[in-house]
């Protein structure tokens, strides 16, 4: 799965949420001359939260190439493999495993605290079993079903079958 790193560097910086309704009021305007807010670019007509951007010329600057995020994969893994008499082989493969994510297949929502960010990922498998099986038929040469004289007993025979369950944790969308 692909995680797309985007990034928007013109975020407002979240500790002037505080401010409230002021940052819808103009700049320029008595509330925002109240709050102590500067128009830091000449000409510049917006909103205070617009004016509070690193670039409040613009709406959104967009990174999508720059290396954003991590990821913490911690898993317990068993397998269990035997081999029988007369060609059976039985293997089973248990994990439980977590898979935590502050870059969930959309980017950061607020670059200023990526950890704030971090989540369960949306494509974690907490739990995974896998079993298969093989056996050996008693066809062919030296077996209990000797077809020497047929095109039957020229090649190895065997049955086998594969079965993987998970538990998955499910999002609405």
């Amino acid at each position: 799965m692909q995680i797309v790193n985007v990034l928007n560097l013109n975020q407002m910086d979240p500790k002037y949420l505080s401010l409230g309704n002021v940052l819808s009021a103009a700049v320029g305007s008595a509330q925002a001359n109240a709050a102590g807010v500067l128009v830091r670019t000449p000409g510049f007509t917006g909103t205070v939260a617009q004016a509070l951007r690193p670039f409040p010329q613009y709406q959104t600057i967009t990174d999508t190439s720059g290396p954003l995020g991590s990821q913490h994969y911690n898993a317990i893994q068993a397998k269990v493999q035997k081999t029988f008499t007369h060609g059976y082989t039985v293997l089973a493969a248990y994990t439980y495993e977590k898979n935590i994510t502050n870059v969930n297949n959309v980017g950061a929502q607020n670059y200023y605290n990526l950890h704030a960010e971090s989540a369960v990922a949306s494509f974690d498998v907490p739990q995974n079993f896998t079993a298969a099986y093989n056996w050996q038929l008693p066809v062919g040469r030296g077996k209990w079903l000797n077809l020497n004289n047929s095109n039957l007993g020229r090649g190895t025979w065997r049955l086998d079958d594969f079965r993987r369950d998970h538990v998955e944790i499910g999002y609405a969308d």
